[in-house]
């Protein structure tokens, strides 16, 4: 159950954000950091956030799922019958297999053009975003990220915080 109403608001932001971002998966910073490192490659962020009601800017993230087979994920248990065997996502081919088609060098481009974006790097971001699109057509966290650039004429605030304050969020 939830331990605070904030977190409980924090997620359901989170799901709306789905709509925002044009993703069906969004994935707070704060969780990334409990998964391991193999879980974590599978993972872009796609903005930093102020959202009101949090005191600090969240990073939100989400995972490219291009094919969801109907048996994803099915408990493997051990010689017991009791214990379930830990998910390997390091070894395991179903979770590579969700983003089979998934150009190879898609992950990177994105996080390197969120990476700019947020670092106020704007011409450097819109160039990379504009190959991310050629790898991954129409990808909705880099088509709202370049629309929030062009609403600004392409030019980085001098006063950017290094953040999107989502509004309404």
């Amino acid at each position: 159950m939830w331990r605070t109403t904030n977190e409980k608001l924090h997620c359901h932001r989170l799901e709306a954000g789905s709509k925002i971002f044009g993703v069906p998966i969004n994935i707070s910073h704060w969780l990334v950091a409990l998964l391991s490192p193999p879980a974590r490659k599978f993972l872009r962020p796609m903005d930093k956030i102020m959202v009101e009601g949090c005191p600090v800017p969240m990073t939100v993230y989400t995972f490219d799922v291009l094919q969801f087979p109907v048996n994803f994920c099915t408990a493997v248990m051990e010689e017991d019958g009791e214990t379930q065997v830990a998910v390997d996502f390091e070894n395991d081919p179903q979770f590579a297999n969700l983003q089979k088609g998934l150009h190879p060098a898609f992950l990177d481009t994105a996080r390197n053009a969120v990476e700019c974006y947020l670092a106020g790097e704007w011409e450097e971001a819109r160039n990379i975003m504009t190959h991310a699109l050629i790898q991954k057509p129409q990808d909705g966290p880099i088509l709202r990220l370049l629309g929030i650039m062009q609403d600004q004429q392409w030019t980085c605030p001098p006063d950017f915080p290094g953040y999107t304050v989502m509004d309404g969020y």
